[in-house]
């Protein structure tokens, strides 16, 4: 290990840790951003996943003769407003099979 004297920086012995763990920097941020992708497309999958489900529920409900039932509506909202948000988030993060990833050039 180093032993830090008034001449070393105090971010070069953090770089040198890291090069012994065999990490650097740009490899530690690109696994970061690749693991911040990876739960976003899961965050987005179970909004996706529980808005389909409510929004299911809500239409069956109120097709079902609960038009006047306050649960029923809000199901529906609810599935709508989760629908798309986690099909919106999936779109942004992109990265599917087929996709380019968005703006690359």
């Amino acid at each position: 290990m180093l032993a830090r004297t008034k001449h070393t920086p105090p971010g070069f012995r953090f770089i040198t840790v890291l090069n012994q763990f065999g990490l650097s920097p740009g490899e530690s941020t690109r696994t970061q951003t690749t693991y911040t992708m990876e739960s976003k497309k899961i965050i987005g999958l179970i909004l996706t996943l529980f808005g389909g489900g409510a929004l299911v529920y809500g239409v069956l409900s109120i097709t079902g003769g609960e038009v006047g039932n306050g649960q029923a509506w809000g199901a529906t909202i609810l599935g709508i407003v989760f629908f798309l948000s986690g099909i919106g988030l999936m779109k942004s993060v992109g990265g599917g099979a087929g996709e380019t990833g968005g703006n690359q050039a």
